[in-house]
């Protein structure tokens, strides 16, 4: 029998998400057309809570749920030819615990968000997890040389790949160009970057926002998106002109 390919989910799945897209209510997610493309199995917060048991209970008090998700990744491993994890916040925990368990490993795939930031770096300049990550699919060019540079890695490791969009969700005939309603309100501002660069990059992509003249970006930290120095919103992996 092969070996499963599991792909995390830094959340909880909606029951209901199939039925969400298929209305028009919300874009398709990436997760999803991720494991329908290399035929993975999902892992959440909920399935890693069960596979994690009362160890999970006790890591999630430490470290959070992201943690959990690392370990019940490393509690899997032995069933699994592939694990790709959908950001350092579980890639980095997930390796280290790799790295220091003897045996044949899963190949390890993790997508990159800033892994520039010092509490993640840390990981690699003094654990050298990166010795248990196969590959690192970034979304910023900027990260993808950073990692390069830093850590001496061959570029067949660092893979590019451009910000994932429902060109269908978003067409220009649905999104009205030049909206004078925000893009996000006050209320949504604990969403964070995340959310801001995800709808900015969207918008862009698919023609519903301009594009950006000479050296400028969209600043996605804050809660409304604005004209920002291109090379450092490059930098912390937030270009959003394309």
């Amino acid at each position: 029998m092969s070996k499963r390919v599991v792909l995390t989910v830094s959340g909880v799945i909606a029951a209901d998400i199939r039925e969400q897209i298929a209305s028009g209510k919300r874009p398709r997610a990436d997760y999803l057309e991720l494991a329908r493309s290399f035929n993975a199995d999902l892992l959440d917060y909920a399935a890693a809570r069960t596979i994690a048991g009362r160890t999970g209970a006790v890591l999630e008090k430490l470290g959070g749920p992201n943690l959990v998700l690392a370990y019940a990744c490393w509690k899997v491993r032995k069933n699994c030819q592939a694990i790709v994890t959908d950001g350092e916040q579980v890639g980095l925990p997930l390796a280290a615990l790799l790295k220091i368990t003897p045996g044949m490993r899963p190949r390890h795939l993790m997508i990159v968000h800033v892994i520039s930031e010092p509490k993640k770096t840390v990981f690699l300049d003094w654990l050298g997890v990166q010795s248990a990550i196969d590959r690192f699919i970034t979304y910023s060019r900027w990260q993808q040389r950073f990692i390069e540079d830093r850590w001496k890695l061959s570029p067949n490791r660092v893979l590019w790949t451009p910000f994932m969009v429902d060109q269908e969700f978003f067409a220009p005939n649905r999104v009205a160009p030049n909206s004078s309603a925000p893009l996000m309100t006050r209320g949504q501002q604990t969403h964070g970057r995340s959310r801001n660069l995800r709808w900015a990059t969207n918008l862009i992509m698919c023609g519903c926002l301009p594009p950006l003249p000479g050296n400028t970006a969209f600043d996605f930290g804050t809660s409304s998106l604005r004209p920002t120095n291109r090379d450092d919103a490059n930098r912390q992996g937030g270009l959003c002109s394309v």
